[in-house]
């Protein structure tokens, strides 16, 4: 006598296989998803996670759960992908904000027995105070500084001027000079900027920008380079020289990131003395 599949037991069992690709899907899906908010660099753990969702979410299809199946397949294809963008941009927004509430306060990140400081000039001092006050001890205002400092990660001390912008897009121009005769221009904004290509190598990103000196008649236009996941920062990469004389020249910077259109503007007469420290430390 042969057992009849179509007893209420029989049903049962396969109803409970048929829900459990879809069930065992979704776990896969909701673990991965997990172990993406703990670290990215955990792919190891959530890319065997989500490659076992989108085949089970196929099997759950196959076995009539269309819906269920269809909805665990979409998340599987779209969700991953999006969380790799929005997590760095997330986090790379929250360091920023840090590193420009840090800027305010020099002090409070650079330990005082190796960086000297420039405090703010009182505008009541009297012309003989002034003329008495070191430079490497003043501050011009409240949106431009100068830093000197030793480079924590070598031996090489440092001569760094900061530019504030006050524009409703904020932005900071970092100019630093080493002693070992480098330098490094540096934009920081505070909105997420992206890229227009990669190089070749995927390490690094090309950010097209058009900046213009007041005092040159001409506008130039640069790829400056950003980190992957750095969506915040860029570097200058043409004549560093000739960029800080430019502006020890003129009285205004401006730059435009050619992909958005945002617009920075850099006040530069208040800078040129302490621009023309660090030039004069790279000539030594």
């Amino acid at each position: 006598m042969t057992a009849n599949n179509n007893s209420p037991d029989s049903k049962g069992i396969r109803t409970n296989v048929k829900q459990g690709a879809l069930l065992g899907g979704t776990i896969c899906f909701v673990s991965g998803i997990f172990f993406m908010f703990i670290s990215l660099w955990s792919f190891i753990v959530y890319a065997p996670l989500f490659f076992a969702a989108f085949v089970l979410s196929i099997v759950a299809m196959a076995q009539r759960r269309v819906l269920g199946g269809l909805l665990l397949l979409l998340a599987t294809a779209i969700i991953p992908p999006c969380l790799l963008v929005t997590i760095p941009a997330k986090n790379s927004a929250q360091e920023e904000v840090t590193k420009l509430k840090k800027s305010q306060n020099p002090t409070s990140s650079l330990p005082t027995h190796d960086t000297k400081t420039i405090e703010l000039l009182d505008q009541q001092h009297s012309k003989d105070v002034e003329e008495v006050t070191p430079l490497s001890k003043r501050q011009d205002s409240n949106d431009v500084r100068y830093e000197e400092g030793k480079d924590e990660f070598s031996t090489n001390t440092y001569h760094r001027v900061s530019l504030l912008t006050s524009d409703a897009a904020p932005a900071t121009l970092f100019i630093t000079v080493y002693s070992n005769a480098t330098t490094e221009i540096q934009l920081a904004t505070k909105n997420v900027i992206f890229p227009d290509d990669t190089t070749s190598d995927l390490s690094r990103m090309k950010l097209s920008v058009t900046y213009k000196f007041d005092n040159s008649d001409r506008t130039d236009k640069s790829f400056w380079l950003m980190n992957v996941m750095k969506y915040h920062n860029a570097w200058y990469q043409d004549d560093h020289v000739c960029f800080l004389d430019e502006a020890i020249r003129s009285d205004r910077l401006s730059i435009r990131l050619d992909k958005s259109g945002d617009v920075y503007r850099f006040n530069l007469a208040k800078a040129k003395i302490y621009l023309a420290k660090i030039k004069n430390e790279l000539k030594k």
